[in-house]
């Protein structure tokens, strides 16, 4: 044999001679030399892996290798190591033949498929003053190899910072109520807005005390109820009252306007009736009858007519 450079069993031959004048010998010679691999140590990589939906097996190294040498090692399992759990990884090859592993090696180890993050995040909401608390849903951040909310088990649900009619500001929407097998949850609030409610908003009604009068020549002013959802009264600290065209016969208005920094905002407006007074009833007065003689022309008398108290004029 020339040379011998690798790991392996080879032949070698050698031819003697003699020269010896005293013999006469020539004759070949055969043999076996086995170079063992050069042991070298393993390393393992990451034994705790996150979990990517995927097959995942760790990977290895060795090292004690001559320079510029390289050799990779090939890592299989007999599971299918792809949710969260504990598996067993071992060594099968390595690619250079040269290099095996220690006998105190047995390529052989468990490793961790550990939980991902996933995020799930409320989305901001704005709802009127006295809404109830509402939301507008979530959003999911770190899913894995296409997957979906439809892994996540149990029902998804909200906590509020905020109660029914609590004033005008920014209040926390926390979600809650979901769990997963592959995934480690992590929730982050959102934001709820509650902005004023436009007084003439549909929610809102005004209801007026008395919606019919009859003509007197006198200011009408009727009492004034505001409501939200039917049930809750708004207090009169929130708005002023003006009332326009409420002395005269005809359709008299009545003008809300929400005050500033109250839980409402800008105007509504109802009306009522003033109608028109009978003159039936009415007295008439003539002044001083006893006193008109006869003149031979035309007299006209002075009087005074009287209707529910007020004098026409």
């Amino acid at each position: 044999v020339d040379s011998i450079t690798d790991a392996g069993t080879y032949t070698v031959t050698a031819t003697v001679t003699s020269t010896n004048a005293n013999y006469n010998v020539e004759e070949t010679v055969t043999g076996t030399v086995t170079v063992k691999p050069m042991e070298v140590t393993l390393v393992w990589g990451s034994l705790e892996l996150t979990y990517k939906g995927v097959q995942q097996i760790p990977t290895a190294t060795v090292t004690g290798m001559l320079d510029g040498h390289t050799c990779q090692v090939t890592v299989t399992t007999e599971d299918e190591a792809k949710v969260v759990g504990t598996y067993t990884a071992k060594v099968v090859s390595l690619s250079n033949s040269n290099y095996t592993l220690k006998q105190t090696e047995t390529g052989i180890t468990s490793y961790d498929i550990i939980k991902k993050d996933l995020t799930i995040i409320a989305n901001p909401h704005t709802i009127y003053y006295g809404a109830e608390a509402a939301n507008n849903g979530v959003e999911y951040v770190g899913f894995e190899n296409g997957e979906t909310y439809s892994v996540l088990t149990g029902t998804l649900a909200y906590d509020y910072e905020y109660n029914q009619y609590d004033n005008v500001g920014e209040y926390l929407i926390t979600p809650k109520g979901l769990s997963a097998q592959n995934y480690e949850i992590n929730y982050v609030d959102g934001t709820l807005t509650v902005i004023a409610r436009p007084l003439n908003n549909d929610d809102v009604t005004i209801t007026l005390g008395t919606t019919t009068y009859i003509y007197d020549g006198s200011e009408f002013k009727p009492t004034v109820t505001v409501m939200l959802n039917g049930t809750h009264e708004v207090a009169a600290s929130n708005y002023t009252v003006t009332y326009t065209d409420n002395v005269n016969a005809g359709t008299a208005t009545v003008t809300l306007t929400a005050k500033d920094d109250t839980d409402y905002t800008g105007t509504a407006s109802t009306t009522f009736t003033i109608n028109s007074r009978s003159i039936s009833t009415a007295t008439i007065e003539i002044s001083n009858p006893e006193d008109i003689i006869y003149t031979g022309t035309a007299i006209t008398p002075s009087y005074t007519i009287t209707v529910n108290g007020r004098t026409l004029t």
